[in-house]
């Protein structure tokens, strides 16, 4: 765990969390914390539990042991839905858009399941969202018309539609050319710094990682091998021998 602990009203908090599918150990003993306005980055090899942390932090997948909090509230046993009622929101490594809504009618959806808004003001509220991501002009194209960062950006626009108190965040720019990952960094280093929205970032793109989280944790087979400011995990000897091999 990192040090100073900030208060529960402003962390998210996950200790001890271990999830096994039959003999195997997917995650083991894992903790991180998340204050509130900080962009913390999670990377590891392929496999090595980070989707299945986001899925438990989440509430997609049901942990064997370990605590998770949420703003000072224990959330370990509640179900997804009850998880996002206070404040937990997530995108998906793969898209999960309405195909044949509009990006707008996407984002409004999301709005109203959120339940913090009423009707009339939903679309506004998208209209907005769908702003704040780049996209508004293409607000009232079908989403399976739009191109594939297009829609990830849609994604981001309807986790945020859904006023997080933290966001978790699968691969947001997955497919994405240089520039367009650029242009992602910078929208997720905004969340946190004018919402104050606390953001956990899994990428493969280590340069993004790298150049937009204040904190890093690295998983490998399940565990936290590794932790710090992105120059001390990168130069960290086990870090190393994780993606590249002794």
């Amino acid at each position: 765990m990192t040090d100073a602990p900030e208060p529960n009203e402003a962390a998210l908090l996950v200790k001890d969390v271990s999830v096994a599918f039959g003999g195997v150990h997917a995650l083991n003993r894992a903790s991180m914390r998340v204050r509130k306005g900080e962009l913390v980055g999670l990377i590891g090899p392929n496999g090595a539990g980070k989707t299945t942390l986001v899925n438990c932090i989440s509430g997609f997948v049901k942990e064997s042991s370990g605590t998770i909090a949420v703003a000072g509230t224990t959330i370990t046993d509640m179900p997804a839905h009850k998880r996002a009622g206070h404040g937990l929101v997530r995108t998906f490594q793969n898209i999960r858009l309405f195909r044949r809504f509009t990006a707008l009618e996407n984002v409004e959806a999301s709005a109203l399941a959120a339940g913090r808004i009423k009707r009339g003001r939903a679309t506004t509220v998208a209209q907005q969202c769908l702003d704040r991501v780049g996209i508004g002009h293409l607000a009232f194209r079908y989403a399976e018309t739009l191109s594939y960062g297009d829609q990830r950006r849609v994604e981001v626009a309807r986790a945020l539609a859904a006023s997080p108190r933290f966001l978790l965040l699968d691969e947001p720019a997955a497919g994405m050319n240089e520039a367009e990952s650029d242009e992602i960094g910078e929208l997720i280093r905004s969340i946190c710094s004018e919402d104050g929205c606390g953001v956990v970032l899994i990428e493969h793109d280590l340069r993004l990682i790298m150049s937009v989280s204040q904190h890093v944790y690295v998983l490998n087979e399940g565990h936290i091998i590794s932790e710090g400011t992105p120059s001390t995990v990168r130069n960290d000897p086990l870090v190393i021998a994780a993606y590249v091999g002794e």
